[in-house]
């Protein structure tokens, strides 16, 4: 395997390139210019722009080609005998494909900003939106906010009127306003504060949103052309487990919102259409009074509001760095209440706007906002395709006079393409199958969201079952039975897919000999389109409801912490904490002596600002979960000290302990949640992105396993450094590649030491292992102090 060092990435989110390396923005910034790709200079920033590379532009040519030809002929298949039926499904056919088509305009090039330094002295308001957020989220907002390291000022904008809110003003000295208009929601909430605010510049956070330490300064640079009216940074979420996130096992973890931030809002930043999406931005308070203020609407007004500044002249960025963090939603139906909410905005600004054909736009423009917006009615198409072979196998009417023998030959070619094209505009962050299922999931929720466009007063109604989404977060809903029946009722359009289509092949497999309403290709051909319906419908309905009733009163992130402590009866010992909420953990460590449920444990959390004092009660005792063991077999009974000592070789292993914190002060809980809220640390340490390889990436580029890696990055076991015993214990991943190379986290750097001693703490004991530091691989940024990952070779 070639030996190559890994890039954890200095900056945030991890992406992997095209070598299977992580890399952070710089890494790519620096690779678009090794690569000619083309650059410019705008308002004294370099900004890259990332385009398709040759063989996509390729591929992108071919299907053109076969798309040409297939739709010309099957214009001349038409069935007469249904000609409703097969110029519908015909209209939808090129619907998908004009959406590809402009799918790719947008996708075609891609900006890559490094932010500039921002001037000193800038006067900032931050804006935090509580709706119906839960006090402890809005605390946790407001401990990021304040830790912001750019001088600012914060307030609390309070939609709710809630008396708990006020007081948690107070408590922060920040300043507070309840809304004063009740029939102009989150845009009345904003312009009530400009009115009492004086800042050049606004900052706004929904109050599920952490912002990171650094946010202002790395989005405020951008704002030094006066024509710049906001910096759109993304929305990212700190609970994984969301309804909107998968974890495919060692493979990207994957986010139905990553086309979107990570490919959509960049490729149209490079035709000055990144769009306001209402949190994690900072906005230019000459340009929003030039257009009378955010923009209301019966939705939030966002949309409006960046319509409104492009219209006026005024120019937009959008940053691709995460900056802040919030909370997904945790169930279908908040999920799909909040993507109804941002359909119903979508067809408002259709309906005013008159599909884009007035207004001060220029022509890409448009073409953005109508890709952007015509989405939504995506539902219909759906529907369309999940019926169809319904209709067919019930009626036997056929939507084309060929032939499956004429038609499969020109079909299967350009379907093919489609997908292999749909997933390089992608740039690796989507997925042809969760997709799919995601689709399926918000077809009748975009159906409900596009009737707005002709009956407006649907935008006050509520999706049937509607939840506001805010208040589905970890905690808000321990008794999740509960909301069974309501997530079952949800499901229902999936379920009715899911029942008609297969009623419909069991009712033409058993017509079909005595009717012979279709012929056999025919037949075979609508049976299988019509159970991929139905499996697919299955998997979202079983999937929904299986989320029901298992979410935790916190998220509990999975990442590890040194931490010393005595448990029971034993000995103090440094412990590895396996993951941590704000409530409990689960620590890993060698306890000679026989654990109980019940026993005490009194220690430290080993934080990059210092020890955290707490106190916990045993609430569970795990068994070794076989995570690595055919990776592992047999590797603890072989290593060896450089000392030619054994380490202990211990058969057995201790059990992981559930612990519950007590005694928690409002100083603990506030230290600890400012160290997990507000960053992407369980994304650096554990080696994650939301990115996985492309078709021709993988074809093309050299194969790096990246599973292997991202498995030793998710185990991690505390160490102490033996030739400093008053330095604080760090951790030690297990070995990345064959070669026994480890990374180490430490809150000091240790990339320039000729060599270290490291006395490893596990579950079977200590064992000593000499290491050899050969590249500071990354540096991740905490709100309380920077973690140094150096990467490391046995000596």
């Amino acid at each position: 395997m070639k030996r190559t060092a890994m890039n954890i990435g200095p900056m945030a989110r991890a992406e992997i390139d095209a070598q299977g390396q992580f890399s952070p923005p710089v890494a790519r910034l620096a690779r678009a210019r090794s690569n000619g790709r083309s650059r410019r200079v705008e308002n004294d920033t370099e900004v890259a722009v990332d385009r398709l590379m040759p063989t996509q532009k390729v591929l992108v040519a071919v299907f053109l080609i076969v798309a040409a030809h297939y739709l010309s002929w099957r214009a001349g298949t038409l069935n007469p005998a249904a000609p409703v039926f097969s110029g519908l499904l015909y209209g939808v056919e090129w619907a998908l494909f004009l959406g590809l088509l402009t799918r790719a305009a947008v996708a075609w090039h891609l900006t890559v900003r490094l932010p500039p330094t921002p001037l000193p002295g800038l006067d900032v308001d931050v804006f935090v939106v509580a709706g119906s957020e839960p006090t402890e989220v809005v605390r946790r907002a407001l401990l990021a906010v304040r830790n912001m390291d750019y001088p600012h000022t914060a307030w609390l904008l309070d939609d709710g009127d809630r008396p708990e809110l006020a007081r948690l003003a107070v408590e922060f000295g920040v300043h507070y306003l309840a809304r004063e208009t009740p029939d102009q929601g989150k845009a009345g909430c904003l312009n009530n504060a400009l009115r009492q605010a004086s800042g050049e510049f606004v900052a706004v956070f929904n109050a599920d949103h952490a912002p990171k330490r650094g946010f202002l300064s790395e989005t405020l640079g951008f704002l030094r052309d006066s024509a710049t009216a906001f910096v759109q940074t993304p929305q990212d979420f700190y609970n994984l487990d969301s309804y909107q996130h998968r974890d495919t096992g060692g493979g990207p973890v994957w986010t139905e919102r990553s086309l979107f931030f990570r490919v959509g809002q960049r490729g149209r930043d490079r035709w000055n259409c990144a769009q306001y999406c209402g949190s994690c931005a900072v906005l230019r308070r000459s340009a929003l009074d030039a257009i009378g203020g955010f923009q209301s609407s019966a939705s939030s007004g966002d949309l409006e509001t960046s319509i409104a500044l492009h219209q006026a002249g005024f120019r937009s960025v959008y940053s691709p760095e995460p900056l802040a963090f919030g909370v997904a939603p945790e169930a279908a139906r908040s999920f799909l209440s909040q993507r109804v909410r941002a359909g119903q905005e979508a067809m408002l600004a259709l309906r005013r706007h008159r599909l884009f054909l007035t207004g001060r736009l220029t022509a890409a423009q448009r073409l953005c906002y109508l890709e952007a917006t015509l989405g939504y009615f995506d539902g219909w198409l759906r529907a369309v395709l999940y019926l169809a072979p319904v209709w067919m196998l019930m009626t036997g009417s056929l939507p084309i006079s060929a032939g499956m023998g004429e038609f499969l030959p020109i079909f299967l070619p350009y379907l093919a393409l489609a997908v292999l094209v749909s997933a390089e505009l992608g740039r690796g962050y989507g997925s042809a199958l969760l997709s799919q299922h995601y689709r399926m999931a918000r077809f009748a929720a975009f159906i409900w969201a596009s009737l707005t466009l002709v009956w407006r007063g649907l935008a006050t109604r509520p999706l049937p079952l509607d939840d506001t989404g805010v208040g589905d977060q970890p905690g808000s809903n321990l008794d999740g039975n509960s909301d069974a029946g309501v997530e079952s009722l949800t499901m229902a359009p999936q379920a009715a897919i899911s029942f008609i289509n297969l009623f419909a092949v069991l009712f033409a497999m058993l017509a079909w000999p005595a009717l012979g309403h279709l012929p056999g290709p025919a037949l075979a051909a609508a049976a299988v389109w019509a159970c991929g319906n139905a499996l697919l419908a299955f998997a979202v309905v079983r999937f929904s409801l299986t989320r029901v009733g298992w979410r935790r009163q916190d998220y509990r992130f999975p990442i590890a912490l040194p931490a010393r402590a005595r448990v029971g009866a034993n000995e103090p010992s440094l412990l590895t904490v396996k993951d941590i909420s704000s409530s409990g953990c689960r620590l890993a460590g060698h306890c000679p002596r026989s654990v109980a449920v019940g026993d005490g444990v009194i220690g430290t959390l080993e934080l990059p600002d210092g020890p955290l004092r707490f106190r916990a009660r045993v609430v569970a005792l795990i068994p070794e979960r076989d995570e690595r063991a055919s990776h592992r077999s047999g590797e603890r009974n072989t290593e060896r000290s450089s000392d030619g000592r054994r380490g202990t070789g211990r058969a057995s292993h201790s059990p992981m302990l559930g612990v519950c914190f007590e005694g928690i002060d409002r100083g603990f809980r506030d230290r600890l949640d400012l160290y997990l809220y507000g960053s992407d640390l369980q994304w650096q340490l554990r080696g994650l992105s939301e990115r996985g390889r492309t078709p021709t990436e993988t074809l093309f580029r050299e194969n790096i396993d990246l599973d292997e890696r991202r498995q030793a990055l998710s185990s991690w076991t505390s160490a102490e450094l033996l030739a400093d015993p008053n330095l604080p214990p760090i951790l030690i991943s297990e070995p990345i590649d064959p070669e026994a190379r480890r990374v180490v986290a430490s809150y000091r750097r240790l990339d320039g030491a000729p060599s270290l001693r490291l006395l490893r703490h596990d579950r079977r004991g200590e064992d000593l292992i000499d290491l050899k530091p050969t590249a500071l691989v990354g540096r991740v940024n905490t709100p309380t102090g920077d973690i140094y990952l150096t990467e490391m070779e046995p000596c």
